[in-house]
């Protein structure tokens, strides 16, 4: 279906998707008045204190199935004929087969839109979220986490399949964004050149991107995953995951957290140096990262008591309700260890 432009934004997990996704969400109509469309959005989304999952899981199945009567029916349904389809799931979908994901759009006009981030970094980041949303409770991982998210090995693979023109590929980091912010840099990339952000018509999201926790936060969310105080109750979860991330950033102020340390940092580059430099010799040196060796100093710490209380009392004058159902599945878990039964002594012995 070459009548439509695509432009296929894949991710990656953890370079600020929410966030376009949000812009995308708002602005819908002042697309329309750049000739473009993002279908299937969700326009109450508006991103503070949530994630997305974007416009674009259902094509996920298409893929899979090289569905394309069911792809060209969405497409046909579009207002316009530059079409924006978002979603990090279609990243796990190109990572596992990237020649089938590209084969899949071979007779139409794409541009596939790929964001990347500072392996140590991305690390990190993708730690810290899968104890926040996904019950991990190992904080120290790293090598593990490294060999599931390197990007290099499958960026490579599809680019043997897509013109240049069809891969765009570039680094989140602000001081590389077109017009200083993720939003401006996305506009560029979707080819809207030279807009007027200062038009009224267009929103921007609430502030708040998916805040990261601090050290206590982290910490009290990663007892609460091994507790499994949460596990199968996904509307407990949201909102004790809501209140821990107010916790963060209303208490914690987003203290920075941070978890690898100089040796697992080096480990990490050294481990993959070589497909890096391949990566960089085929997409370009500008998308270079450059490596800070100076010390990483983690500050990833035990809970006290105070600590405890602390998060506790918070939630408690948040939402008591949420605070009642915690209080009752830390007394019932039959998951506590010696740790766990010091620091919520006072809880248990009631």
């Amino acid at each position: 279906m070459k009548s439509k432009k695509l432009y296929i934004h894949i991710g990656m997990p953890k370079t600020g998707s929410s966030a376009i996704q949000a812009f995308l969400n708002l602005n819908y109509k002042w697309l329309l008045t750049q000739g473009m469309s993002y279908p299937d959005g969700h326009s109450e989304f508006k991103q503070a204190f949530q994630t997305s999952c974007g416009n674009a899981i259902r094509l996920k199945v298409w893929i899979q199935n090289n569905d394309h009567q069911a792809f060209n029916e969405f497409l046909e349904k579009s207002d316009t004929n530059k079409i924006i389809l978002s979603s990090e799931i279609l990243f796990h979908v190109m990572k596992k087969n990237p020649q089938n994901f590209a084969f899949f759009f071979k007779d139409y006009d794409i541009k596939v839109i790929c964001y990347i981030r500072k392996l140590d970094d991305l690390i990190e980041s993708a730690l810290k979220q899968l104890v926040k949303n996904h019950l991990y409770i190992n904080s120290e991982n790293f090598l593990q986490i490294a060999n599931s998210h390197q990007y290099f090995s499958c960026l490579l693979e599809l680019s043997k399949y897509l013109s240049k023109d069809q891969l765009l590929i570039k680094k989140y980091s602000p001081n590389d964004f077109v017009g200083g912010s993720i939003y401006s840099d996305f506009i560029n990339a979707i080819d809207i050149l030279n807009p007027n952000l200062e038009d009224p018509m267009i929103q921007w999201p609430e502030k708040t991107v998916n805040p990261s926790l601090g050290p206590v936060s982290f910490e009290f969310r990663r007892i609460m995953n091994i507790l499994e105080v949460d596990l199968n109750m996904l509307q407990f979860k949201l909102r004790l995951n809501s209140a821990i991330a107010h916790y963060a950033v209303e208490v914690e102020k987003k203290a920075k957290l941070k978890l690898i340390d100089t040796k697992s940092a080096n480990e990490i580059f050294e481990k993959f140096s070589k497909i890096e430099n391949m990566f960089l010799s085929n997409f370009g040196d500008h998308l270079c990262f450059k490596k800070n060796h100076k010390n990483y100093i983690p500050n990833h710490k035990n809970l006290s008591k105070s600590d405890v209380n602390s998060v506790l009392n918070y939630i408690s004058n948040k939402n008591q309700k949420t605070y009642d159902l915690l209080v009752e599945r830390i007394k019932s878990s039959k998951k506590h260890n010696p740790m766990t039964k010091s620091i919520f002594k006072s809880i248990l012995s009631k």
